[in-house]
């Protein structure tokens, strides 16, 4: 248990779950988007996929920073967290990415697959009143 804590209050663990935060919010407002327009073109996809890489960015500067040559046995464990730190955010911005694309396609689907046609009905009616 108290690794757990450890690993919620370091830097590493709080950015990813800012990461994992980010990512829900923009889910729950993507949902909402897509429920009253299923054609809007929405930038949630894209702020999920930006802040995963902007973070994976903020954990190798990180890294670099914390980084001493001169004390290797000491930099390579700072060095593994940052990475680690790096990739979870990434998988969180890319996976909620390609869901929220995933959704959109089928929402869009059904939502054509229940578009009634009105040219077949206004031919009907016209051949209807011409004869």
């Amino acid at each position: 248990m108290d690794k757990l804590w450890s690993i919620v209050f370091s830097i590493s663990g709080l950015c990813s779950i800012i990461s994992f935060i980010i990512v829900a919010w923009c889910w729950k407002r993507f949902s909402k988007e897509l429920n009253r327009d299923p054609n809007a073109n929405s930038i949630y996809p894209s702020i999920m996929s930006g802040q995963g890489t902007a973070f994976t960015f903020l954990g190798v500067v990180w890294v670099l920073y914390n980084f001493d040559a001169a004390n290797m046995s000491e930099s390579i464990p700072a060095m593994l967290e940052g990475l680690k730190f790096a990739f979870v955010t990434s998988v969180f911005g890319l996976c909620g990415s390609l869901l929220a694309k995933l959704k959109a396609n089928k929402v869009r689907h059904n939502y054509k697959s229940n578009e009634i046609d009105i040219s077949k009905d206004e031919d009907d009616l016209y051949n209807a009143l011409n004869n």
